[in-house]
């Protein structure tokens, strides 16, 4: 099954419109911690949520369980592979009871319906999107980010993620301490 990201940048209105009805999107999941901008005021969520229901999209905030902007909690996981303090906090929030039933309602909601998520930045390289979309893509999900309304990029888990079970680490050196954590990783039996 697809499912979508997006950021909107700051781009008008009618083209993030544009580009969700391009890949038939019905549900908007706005991962943003917080759902307004002060520099693109158009992507508030009343004047979102308003302007999506007139063309027949969804509309569902999802910041207190996906929203970005985490601390590192400095646990025991290694997610120190990240240069960048939030998603090293991200990544470490990802490991938690709350990002899991977030995750499971979203994965509820595009079960139901075409659903794309979206935050603030264009690449969702340069955004929480993206290991939220590692996520997915650990779980079998096609996630597709749409750059705009005739293009997409297919998204390649982060290169230095370590899939194990339903959790995802992101250690700066990646060692295999025994032969059945390779065969593991690995897919094998």
């Amino acid at each position: 099954m697809n499912i979508f990201t997006i950021g909107h940048s700051n781009r008008a209105l009618s083209e993030l419109v544009d580009a969700l009805l391009a890949f038939r999107v019905e549900v908007l999941a706005d991962v943003r911690s917080l759902p307004r901008s002060r520099a693109n005021f158009q992507f508030n969520q009343d004047i979102l949520e308003r302007e999506l229901t007139q063309v027949a999209i969804a509309y569902r905030w999802m910041g207190p369980g996906l929203g970005g902007y985490r601390k590192s909690s400095g646990g025991g996981e290694d997610n120190s592979g990240w240069e960048t303090p939030a998603f090293r906090g991200y990544a470490d929030y990802a490991l938690t009871d709350g990002f899991r039933l977030a995750l499971q309602e979203l994965v509820s909601l595009a079960k139901e319906r075409s659903t794309a998520i979206m935050c603030a930045e264009l690449m969702y390289t340069s955004c929480h999107r993206r290991i939220i979309s590692d996520y997915l893509a650990a779980h079998g999900w096609n996630v597709v980010h749409i750059l705009d309304s005739q293009r997409s990029i297919p998204h390649r888990m982060t290169p230095f993620a370590r899939v194990k079970s339903a959790r995802i680490t992101y250690p700066r050196r990646y060692e295999v301490s025994t032969l059945e954590d390779f065969i593991e990783d690995e897919g094998g039996k």
